[in-house]
């Protein structure tokens, strides 16, 4: 801490705006009270997820989930790089609908129409809005299925350095994957969520092949049948396709595992020291970071921890590029997850 306080007074000069009037003071996240109460609320883990609970409590455990949870690190490393603040008053008088009427954004994300933790929006590299209306600035929530975007960027990596071929099948990667229902899957069509692979993300019933996958990381209930991890989940798995590779979409958490499971064997470490050495070191984050490792020390790829002051990302889904106008989508039946546009070849 106290280099830290030295590197702010050195560089204060330098930044001319660094005090954002909509950043509250620190203050602790929770009491010792609060702490001990919302231990209690957590649901007997032996008959249900711990992320069941809404409202305030899922606020809570969103919030200090290394209070309740093993976890793994991501190590920063280097300079810190601070984001320039150029603060855009009109942002926070920027009009939102509600119920009540319009509302200027900012008395929007302190309403009860909003359950934002935070929000922090840059324009060219600088920081025009940040406010924390439900956290302090400081705190590490839980990022879910944001965190994807580090298997994918580590694939890009690995590609750019001719490690990996991304229209090979990914057992050439990973050769117990060869007798799998990932078996003739390009990575490619992984990357896409068009694995075809049946065990869509958003199926939590008990018994059906997401909520198990999800137990073998120790994200579910686990029961006698549960396998051991996801290594031996996604090698013995046997739901079926529901389509052929790279036709639909179907988003599910089993794809990024297979990435970062590739990640891991090509770079030969577990994926959390791969971000470290290909990502958060590199990047000037001020402080560490960690994942979600609810069994046997493993990283789910869905769950991560970061501090603020990093880069943001948004998860989205780009059209495919198509010879005409004509276009339709084709999604997994039962997901209603949103679907990439694929062309009608006419």
């Amino acid at each position: 801490m106290f280099r830290l306080f030295l590197l702010l007074v050195v560089n204060l000069p330098a930044f001319p705006i660094l005090a954002n009037e909509n950043v509250a003071p620190f203050k602790p996240s929770t009491s010792v009270e609060e702490t001990l109460k919302q231990h209690k609320r957590l649901p007997d883990p032996a008959q249900e997820v711990w992320w069941i609970p809404t409202g305030e409590d899922m606020r809570w455990n969103n919030r200090h989930l290394q209070q309740l949870f093993p976890t793994v690190p991501v190590y920063r490393n280097g300079q810190v790089r601070p984001l320039d603040y150029a603060l855009n008053k009109s942002i926070d008088r920027f009009p939102v609908a509600t119920p009540e009427g319009n509302m200027p954004f900012l008395e929007f994300l302190n309403s009860e129409h909003s359950t934002s933790l935070g929000v922090v929006i840059l324009h060219k590299g600088r920081i025009v809005f940040e406010h924390y209306a439900r956290m302090q600035e400081y705190e590490k929530p839980i990022w879910w299925s944001v965190t994807k975007i580090f298997a994918s960027s580590l694939i890009a990596v690995l590609e750019a350095r001719g490690k990996v071929d991304v229209s090979q099948p990914v057992e050439l990667y990973v050769p117990e994957l060869s007798k799998s229902e990932f078996a003739g899957v390009s990575v490619r069509d992984v990357l896409d969520m068009a694995s075809g692979v049946d065990c869509a993300d958003g199926n939590y019933a008990r018994g059906t092949c997401y909520y198990e996958f999800e137990a073998s990381l120790g994200d579910a209930v686990r029961s006698p049948d549960t396998p051991d991890t996801p290594y031996d989940m996604l090698t013995s798995m046997r739901p079926g396709k529901w389509t052929l590779p790279g036709t639909g979409f179907d988003y599910s958490g089993t794809n990024t595992f297979v990435l970062s499971w590739i990640v891991e064997r090509v770079l030969d470490m577990p994926f959390h020291d791969a971000v470290t050495s290909e990502i958060w070191h590199h990047i000037g984050a001020e402080g560490d970071a960690a994942f979600f490792a609810g069994r046997k020390g493993i990283a789910p790829v869905v769950d991560f921890l970061p501090r603020r002051g990093t880069w943001r990302v948004l998860d989205y889904c780009l059209p495919q590029a198509t010879k005409s106008s004509a276009t339709h989508a084709l999604c997994h039946p039962t997901t209603s997850t949103p679907c990439y546009m694929e062309a009608d070849q006419n």
